[in-house]
């Protein structure tokens, strides 16, 4: 993620402001420390596949120390979820980012708590009204121009959130994660549809929109996006729904069924043609 108001920290010390604002080196980021959790688990993993217990206890340990931080410091009892920090004024950024739900993803998080931090997390979701846009979870709730906010959409944040909440042990979280794979789906393919064509981000506010702003012209092909959508066809493809049907299920020969196989067979084409 590059220029968005994520990064701006205002004189006021706030997210207003515009590229003069950016102080990334200023901000302790909940997907870095995440992923430095993950990283952890799995070379820890390695080494254990490997015989050598000694340096998998080590990034065991490592894996824990950063997982403890993460709570101590991103992890907020009262919003349920984890925010960003700012180092400059010593406060918690209190700004929905999807990255603000990434240590659902990599499980950074002491999982004996999971049910209380997952009612906690779906009621943040319903707070921050990100349930409610037709194209996808913006990236930010600021519009502000630049690429990575508002109302821009981003397939691997799609992807982030939706393997987060799917891999919780509450069946809300998973109809959650189905609901917006589905909408994920539909959009992609109405924007194919008229297209012909993959963006790399899209419109939250409307189906099959596609994205804008930022430094650039928006970009067609698109490696994260068709990844993404491969990933969604097969996880749900039995169970995707077209908008509207009462069904829960895709019938064999169902347009929808037929709409989304033939955009997978268009993506690997165009990959692998």
């Amino acid at each position: 993620m590059d220029f968005s108001s994520r990064w701006f920290v205002n004189d006021d010390g706030t997210n207003n402001g515009d590229l003069k604002h950016l102080k990334t080196r200023s901000i302790v980021p909940v997907d870095l420390n995440a992923f430095l959790f993950w990283n952890a688990k799995i070379i820890a993993e390695f080494y254990a596949l490997g015989g050598n217990l000694t340096k998998a206890a080590e990034f065991e340990a490592r894996a824990t120390q950063i997982a403890n931080g993460i709570h101590a410091c991103l992890w907020h009892e009262d919003l349920g979820t984890w925010l960003d920090y700012d180092l400059i004024n010593g406060r918690r950024r209190n700004y929905f980012v999807p990255t603000n739900l990434s240590p659902l993803w990599t499980k950074a998080f002491n999982t004996a708590n999971e049910a209380v931090i997952t009612d906690k997390v779906l009621r943040y979701i319903d707070s921050q009204k990100i349930d409610s846009y037709p194209g996808g979870v913006p990236n930010t709730l600021a519009n502000t121009g630049e690429q990575w906010d508002y109302p821009n959409v981003w397939a691997p944040m799609q992807y982030m959130l939706i393997a987060g909440l799917d891999g919780l042990r509450d069946q809300r979280a998973k109809d959650l994660a189905r609901s917006w794979a589905t909408r994920w789906v539909h959009s992609n393919y109405i924007a194919y549809n008229e297209t012909h064509a993959m963006f790399e981000k899209y419109n939250c506010e409307e189906l099959g929109g596609h994205g804008g702003g930022g430094e650039y012209e928006v970009q067609i092909g698109f490696g994260w996006s068709n990844g993404v959508i491969i990933e969604f066809l097969d996880k749900y493809g039995d169970v995707l729904s077209a908008p509207g049907s009462s069904s829960h299920g895709l019938k064999p020969f169902s347009a929808f069924f037929v709409a989304t196989v033939a955009l997978f067979g268009t993506i690997l084409m165009r990959i692998f043609g």
